[in-house]
């Protein structure tokens, strides 16, 4: 899990959020992770591909919604470093089961986009033979 977060952690660029409205917006690109809770944690979700993982949110002290992931009490949150650099601490202690935005729970674009940029070279087309 950690190796998975690590790569999530490495592709999260400005970019993913150019469609994202931030109420802090003056946080956007100085605090590292701030606004990519959703689509990472999204991420992390489809790619650990279990079942076992629960999606997780609750208001931070900004106001805005924060997601991680949890199994059996143990949280998993690629961008609680938002936080501690900050000096907060992330509101894992209000969390609570959320269901994915959009339809069906489907994942959203900036998340299969995401996605693609942690698989890199380990991804193939369906048309490509191994």
């Amino acid at each position: 899990m950690g190796l998975v977060m690590g790569l999530i952690q490495r592709n999260l660029t400005d970019d993913l959020l150019k469609h994202k409205k931030l109420l802090y917006s003056e946080d956007k690109g100085k605090v590292q992770y701030y606004g990519h809770c959703y689509h990472a944690t999204q991420a992390l979700y489809y790619l650990m591909d279990t079942e076992e993982l629960v999606s997780y949110s609750a208001e931070d002290y900004r106001g805005e919604k924060h997601w991680w992931l949890q199994y059996e009490g143990r949280v998993y949150d690629a961008t609680a470093e938002q936080y501690w650099t900050m000096g907060k601490f992330p509101p894992h202690d209000r969390g609570k089961k959320t269901h994915w935005y959009g339809w069906k729970g489907r994942p959203q674009q900036v998340s299969l986009d995401l996605m693609v940029r942690v698989l890199g070279v380990r991804l193939k087309k369906d048309w490509q033979t191994p």
